[in-house]
């Protein structure tokens, strides 16, 4: 059986979700879709609890070589840390794909 990891999110990527959703329901006049893409947003950091690892490092190499790993979805990276000895994963960031957000990490 595999150990669970116990899933943090940082303040930082709960504001991160949070703009997302509100510039897709508010900016882009598209509630449903927010709503959509949120519900995917949180499963897919909920399921980091299950074998963190098999998503991949970040394609950034500078965060890389720090250990950052990237779990997408639909056009968004959730980026996070893994500490095997303790068993926990943090998600710090979520960004839209087409930022540079190499810079802000």
């Amino acid at each position: 059986m595999d150990i669970e990891f116990k899933v943090k999110v940082t303040k930082t990527a709960k504001a991160d979700i949070r703009s997302a959703f509100n510039y897709i329901k508010d900016g882009l006049k598209e509630p449903e879709i927010a709503k959509n893409i949120m519900r995917e947003i949180d499963t897919t950091i909920i399921d980091l609890k299950f074998m963190p690892g098999r998503w991949g490092f970040s394609l950034d190499e500078t965060l890389a070589s720090r250990g950052y790993h990237r779990a997408l979805v639909k056009r968004y990276v959730i980026l996070f840390l893994i500490d095997e000895a303790k068993k926990i994963v943090t998600v710090t960031n979520v960004f839209h794909g087409t930022q540079d957000y190499a810079k802000y990490v």
